[in-house]
């Protein structure tokens, strides 16, 4: 398995100030390719890492904010050669396929039509591309259909946390990862509504079985801080492999022992 990190940076603040990028994240299991919550400047960012966005099996969006699905019909665009070819699967929500209460629908029925199969939450949970089994997890974020992802592949039980606030079923839920990448927003005593700082990642990762655990999506206040020195705090209180990642940073599992 191997996983790119092409966007790093959560929040309004990073993403204006363009400090990190918001590409999002590419999962490749043998030969399985998944693309996941594609943000601004994703196209570009996927390009620059040689990243063949025309072989893309499933493109995933957890929920309907810009720095997650904004180019989202630009990678539908590249996944199906502009619509010559019919084919992929879009794993997305209500919000973003159709529109629901206060969020309109994000990608047009043009590009939705261009995808050979759409899986919608919550209306459907699970879904299977060749030897990878994903199943959808709801979170606790200000747009309500948020979601996070178990991915059960050959090399293991990946879990992908996207955006959301701490709450006691997150552990559960995410339990029996062997590896995990969480988006993290806020450093310690800072907080942003629907998002976990530092302490709430600390009791996330005191209650799962992972040991190894990338963070992204992160935010001002952990940017600017010396972020060696937080990984080391976090890997002494949790007893885990903790990296925070940066962008292009690319990871092969199994196999972590020189990231740690």
């Amino acid at each position: 398995m191997r996983l790119i990190f092409l966007g790093t940076g959560g929040g309004r603040l990073v993403l204006q100030r363009q400090l990190r990028r918001f590409g999002g994240l590419y999962v490749e299991v043998g030969k399985t390719r998944i693309y996941i919550d594609p943000g601004p400047g994703a196209l570009l960012t996927a390009r620059q890492a040689k990243v063949q966005l025309e072989q893309v099996d499933v493109l995933v969006v957890t929920h309907d904010h810009l720095d997650h699905v904004n180019d989202a019909s630009a990678l539908i665009e590249a996944m199906t050669s502009g619509g010559k070819y019919r084919r992929g699967l879009l794993v997305s929500n209500t919000c973003v396929l159709r529109g629901y209460e206060q969020f309109e629908k994000y990608i047009p029925s043009y590009y939705q039509q261009n995808v050979k199969e759409i899986v919608e939450f919550p209306k459907s949970r699970v879904f299977q591309v060749k030897d990878v089994k994903a199943e959808l997890v709801g979170l606790k974020h200000d747009e309500p259909l948020t979601f996070g992802l178990k991915l059960q592949t050959p090399d293991g039980l990946l879990g992908i946390i996207s955006d959301t606030e701490y709450f006691p079923e997150l552990a559960e839920s995410y339990q029996e990862c062997e590896l995990l990448v969480v988006n993290c927003l806020s450093n310690y005593g800072r907080r942003s509504p629907g998002h976990m700082n530092l302490e709430d990642l600390e009791k996330l990762l005191l209650h799962v079985e992972a040991r190894q655990v990338f963070v992204t999506h992160l935010g001002f206040t952990i940017i600017r801080d010396n972020i060696p020195a937080l990984e080391k705090k976090l890997r002494r209180r949790t007893g885990k492999q903790v990296v925070f990642a940066r962008d292009f940073l690319q990871v092969v599992y199994p196999g972590l022992e020189h990231y740690f």
